[in-house]
């Protein structure tokens, strides 16, 4: 991969349907620091972004007729659809994929009340956002140990060693943090280290 980034090639990582754990996944019965993690291993790899192939996945009309819609709230399996899958056929993709975002918490099939809301988020979505933002604190430092100025060249080098993610964090996507607090930890060094190179 780095090869290709070198190349100019803007690569991304994609989580779906598998592998399942203990690789790094998206699915509700998975550790939920899986999400953050993400997107240190996608810093750590050099990946310009990542893709969810959706978010709001709540029917599959393969399992369900057309005039029965799975309720997410009560069912959170994602099953399969498409990919010639004949209708009746059950075959599973994972609890939760597709699905960061939900509808009204209602029985799709009984309560016919319009309801003027938004999406519901999940708490997968917001952990997502948070390890998004720490990829962002990740490139913040980058860019600031690139253009440090003379005088900060001690300071530029600890920033440097920060961005070569330990394997304590990552080791690759089987092995990496599995509590949050070391993710957190880390953080908190790159924010101070932040502080002193601005």
């Amino acid at each position: 991969m780095a090869g290709l980034s070198r190349q100019g090639r803007e690569l991304w990582s994609y989580l779906c349907t598998g592998p399942k754990a203990p690789w790094v996944t998206l699915f509700i019965d998975h550790p939920a620091v899986n999400l953050r993690i993400w997107l240190w291993m996608s810093y750590k790899y050099k990946l310009k972004g990542i893709l969810v192939w959706r978010a709001n996945y709540w029917n599959s009309p393969t399992v369900f007729p057309e005039n029965l819609a799975e309720n997410p709230w009560e069912d959170p399996m994602s099953y399969t659809v498409g990919y010639g899958t004949p209708y009746g056929q059950v075959n599973y993709w994972g609890n939760g994929d597709g699905r960061f975002l939900y509808p009204p918490n209602k029985d799709p099939n009984r309560d016919k009340k319009k309801y003027l809301t938004g999406p519901i988020n999940s708490v997968r979505w917001e952990i997502l956002r948070e390890g998004v933002e720490d990829y962002e604190y990740l490139w913040l430092l980058e860019k600031a140990v690139k253009n440090a100025s003379p005088e900060k060249k001690a300071v530029a080098k600890e920033g440097r060693s920060l961005l070569d993610l330990p394997e304590t964090i990552i080791k690759n996507g089987q092995e990496y943090a599995k509590d949050p607090k070391v993710l957190l930890d880390y953080r908190k060094k790159i924010a101070a280290l932040l502080e002193r190179l601005l």
